[in-house]
């Protein structure tokens, strides 16, 4: 029997239905092993991404209840100048309403860490010091919310050559799954 040429032994069955085989199984621990870990490692970054959605919708909300109370604190003040004579009939939600305007202010600054604010709790309120307090508060927010956004920003960035390489991966197991079929199936056109 004469020696086969190497081409020929290469395109004899069993080898084509041996490498087609081998390409599928390739092609499944790609899909399941690599694409699988990249996939865990997106979802994780996807997690954090959540959670920093979650503080900066926070803060956003922190940041228009310090606005909102600050209007509350300059509109009491501005009808307590007002009327002087009213407000010392109503002694009693006089003193209730100034007892939660100083802690929500003296809460601000102890909060946010207001080193600025000129206010121990125990001066008189005035319109001055409560949006020098709000101010500031709502200052540290939005600093709290740019960091926040830019570590997002980050983990963004952080997932694009993941999902770039799962893309690459993916395109090359997909090759592989179809050439091993397609060596597979060459088998039955060669008896054919």
């Amino acid at each position: 029997m004469p020696p086969l040429a190497p081409a020929k032994l290469l395109l004899r069955p069993w080898v084509l239905v041996t490498v087609g085989i081998v390409f599928n199984i390739v092609s499944a621990l790609i899909t399941s092993q690599l694409i699988e870990i990249n996939n865990r490692k997106i979802q994780d970054l996807e997690a954090k991404k959540a959670t920093f959605d979650v503080r900066i919708d926070s803060s956003w909300q922190n940041r228009q209840d310090v606005e909102r109370k600050k209007e509350f604190i300059l509109l009491w003040l501005q009808m307590r100048h007002a009327s002087n004579a009213e407000v010392e009939n109503q002694v009693g939600d006089e003193a209730f309403i100034r007892s939660h305007v100083r802690e929500h202010l003296q809460g601000l600054v102890s909060d946010y860490q207001l080193d600025g604010a000129e206010w121990d709790g125990t001066q008189p309120l005035s319109a001055k010091i409560v949006v020098e307090i709000t101010e500031q508060a709502k200052k540290r927010l939005l600093e709290d919310i740019d960091d926040t956004y830019f570590e997002r920003i980050l983990l963004e960035k952080q997932q694009l050559p993941i999902q770039d390489q799962n893309s690459k991966l993916m395109a090359i197991a997909l090759f592989l799954q179809l050439t091993g079929l397609i060596l597979v199936l060459a088998r039955d056109l060669k008896r054919g």
